[in-house]
């Protein structure tokens, strides 16, 4: 092993959290507080640009300008409500299954109205060429169910469609696919990054929001916060906006027991601020359904899990043991529907449950 002899202050900037963010400085008052960037722990310094845009940046005052600044002053007509509690999320193989389901409310998702738009060089993911899928399968299921599309997945995926919604015409593609609703994009807003790209990330999914009403196209914005600086920022914006009764937020990637309370403690944060607003949480954990009591009768969950279970040819009800081999490919279909039941009616227990 090697030991290096480093000279006093040459790495404060990296040992000492918020020194080396410009929100510090009051720069980027009032939308972003100067106290957020003592949470950051991630350099600002991004000379890639990857994922994110930081206060460091050179383009950072262009992305500003493309959103309009970063003040929550836009935000949607609303008008969407939902009643089911349970939203199947379908992908592109099934989807001629999604037709078939019981559920009335079914969603997909961006990667699935897209042909292989992602592939795999040196470890890490890229765009291939953007290419819709055929409009009329999807207009179809649209025709049949009521489908939200969730602009959520790999960061890639999303910032290059976001980057490329012009060239791409993607608003006209989606107009054209016949979508009940479909939501903000999901930018990443992650804890200690730099406090003015979470506010940048949150106001752009904002916009995408305005632009698919524009084009004529119901949508449900998407929220996420990391701290409470954010959670009264989303607050205020829903005491501004009183017409919006249905947001949505993706819990996909939260699995340890802060996060978890965290995403609770903000839902119930924004529930709290209008008793109409409902929220879709999509890919949160049933068993964490009880950190919600109070409000059941406002959640819903988008859940991707039973098609999951069934394309790896499981059994989503634990009860029930899975053999290898015990299903083969005629039992799929079959398999789907079952899996939807049960999780239908599973989470219809637990709510039932919190109830009493």
């Amino acid at each position: 092993m090697v030991y290096m002899h480093v000279l006093p202050g040459l790495f404060d900037d990296y040992l000492q959290p918020g020194r080396y963010c410009h929100a510090q400085n009051g720069l980027y008052l009032p939308y972003v507080q100067a106290a957020e960037a003592d949470a950051v722990i991630v350099d600002c310094l991004n000379p890639s640009g990857a994922n994110i845009v930081t206060c460091k940046d050179q383009r950072i005052q262009l992305f500003l300008d493309e959103v309009g600044g970063l003040a929550f002053d836009t935000a949607p007509s609303g008008g969407i409500k939902l009643n089911d509690p349970y939203i199947p999320v379908f992908d592109y193989r099934t989807i001629e299954l999604a037709r078939m389901t019981g559920a009335d409310v079914v969603g997909l998702t961006l990667r699935d109205i897209l042909v292989n738009p992602l592939k795999i060089g040196a470890g890490h993911y890229a765009i291939n060429k953007i290419q819709f899928r055929d409009v009329s399968v999807i207009r179809r299921l649209c025709s049949k169910k009521k489908v939200i599309l969730f602009l959520t997945g790999l960061d890639v995926l999303i910032e290059t469609i976001w980057h490329q919604r012009v060239p791409c015409e993607l608003f006209q593609q989606l107009n054209m696919m016949g979508f009940w609703a479909i939501t903000g994009f999901n930018f990443s807003v992650f804890g200690g990054e730099c406090p003015v790209a979470q506010s940048l990330n949150q106001k752009k999914s904002l916009v995408s929001s305005m632009l698919l009403e524009e084009n004529d196209i119901f949508t449900i914005p998407h929220i996420y916060a990391v701290n409470d600086f954010h959670i009264r920022k989303y607050q205020q914006w829903l005491k501004n906006n009183p017409q919006i009764q249905l947001v949505t937020m993706n819990c996909q990637m939260q699995r340890q027991e802060e996060d978890i309370e965290h995403v609770a403690n903000t839902v119930q944060a924004m529930l709290m601020v209008n008793s109409k607003l409902h929220i879709i949480l999509q890919g949160y954990r049933f068993s964490e359904i009880h950190r919600l009591i109070g409000f059941q009768d406002r959640i819903h969950i988008a859940d991707a899990k039973a098609v999951k279970y069934a394309q790896n040819f499981q059994n989503a009800n634990p009860e029930i043991l899975t053999l290898p081999g015990q299903y083969k490919s005629d039992d799929y279909p079959n398999l789907v529907h079952s899996n939807i039941v049960y999780r239908t009616q599973k989470l219809h227990h637990l709510l039932n449950y919190m109830c009493q």
